[in-house]
């Protein structure tokens, strides 16, 4: 086995201490004279000078901070004033002129009212209100499609009047029939509004809306009434509007079936105008094979042939 002997080996010696070394390391020459500095009393005065330096260092940062940072009511507004010189002649003295401003009345344009071709279209109805007229029963109203067209007022009733249009448009029958309250209709706002009858109070639409059953015939207009949206039937305006003519030819022609019969009258005459537009060429009465009055033509004169027969009986 091999021992290895230390005492033989070539070992450097270990740290000569201070006392015996020529030199001194940093640490331990700085350890000394932070030592005397610290024994070394600093003047009162110094001490006061370098508090009072730094304290005014400190407020004079402080107030430049204050200065510089904006204020909480905003930002500035940059305000711009442009100088006119005006030029006098000599001897003149330009009058001066207080302008007073008035309130601003916005002036709206008035739309036309909307109206609802009937029957053939030569005809529409409209809200009565709804129509301004210039004196001369002519009036601008706006048709479904769109369009802005010229008409002559023919007749009016409490809610609505009857216009004979410049420009044939296609109508609507008029229902015979104002519907159930559960019943559905279509309201032809834009878009068009399916809902029950008895809800139309609830909508919002323009005045002279038309409201179609379920067969697409005219019900009635729609206007604005205390209680929301009411819905003027057109078939009642219609009766009412044409029933002086009824009892003046009625009056005139009696109603007993003779050569007076109002229905005759009415066909021969052509006074019926407003019964022609109402309902669909070539359609016929239920109860009747001939063809219906509306069938003929305003222009055409028909006669009778058994009051023709009658006439000329009593002659011979």
């Amino acid at each position: 086995m091999f021992h290895l002997h230390y005492d033989r080996l070539l070992v450097e010696h270990g740290p000569v201490p201070p006392h015996e070394r020529s030199w001194r390391h940093p640490s331990e020459v700085a350890a000394d004279e932070t030592a005397e500095l610290r024994a070394i009393e600093v003047p009162r005065s110094t001490r006061t000078f370098a508090l009072a330096t730094g304290t005014l260092g400190l407020v004079a940062i402080a107030v430049f901070v204050l200065a510089m940072t904006p204020s909480r009511d905003g930002t500035p507004i940059a305000l711009t004033a442009t100088t006119t010189i005006q030029v006098t002649a000599a001897g003149e003295s330009a009058p001066t002129f207080a302008a007073v401003r008035g309130p601003v009345t916005e002036v709206t344009p008035m739309r036309a009212a909307l109206a609802t071709p009937i029957g053939r279209g030569d005809y529409a109805v409209v809200i009565r209100t709804s129509v301004r007229s210039d004196g001369d029963d002519t009036v601008q109203v706006a048709l479904p499609s769109g369009r802005v067209v010229t008409g002559q007022i023919i007749d009016v009733d409490a809610d609505t009047a009857v216009i004979q249009l410049a420009e044939a448009e296609p109508g609507h029958r008029i229902a015979e029939q104002r519907p159930h309250d559960r019943e559905t209709v279509t309201v032809l706002a834009t878009p068009p509004i399916t809902v029950a009858f008895a809800d139309i109070d609830e909508l919002s639409v323009d005045e002279g809306t038309a409201v179609l059953d379920v067969d697409g015939e005219l019900v009635g207009l729609c206007t604005r009434g205390a209680n929301g949206t009411e819905v003027v039937s057109v078939d009642e305006a219609i009766e009412e509007m044409d029933a002086p003519v009824d009892a003046e030819h009625e009056h005139e022609h009696g109603d007993d079936g003779e050569p007076g019969d109002p229905n005759v009258t009415a066909v021969v005459d052509g006074d019926h105008e407003l019964d022609d537009a109402l309902h669909v060429p070539g359609e016929r009465d239920d109860d009747d094979d001939s063809v219906a009055e509306h069938d003929v033509p305003l222009d055409t004169d028909v006669v009778d042939t058994d009051v023709v027969d009658t006439a000329g009986e009593q002659d011979d």
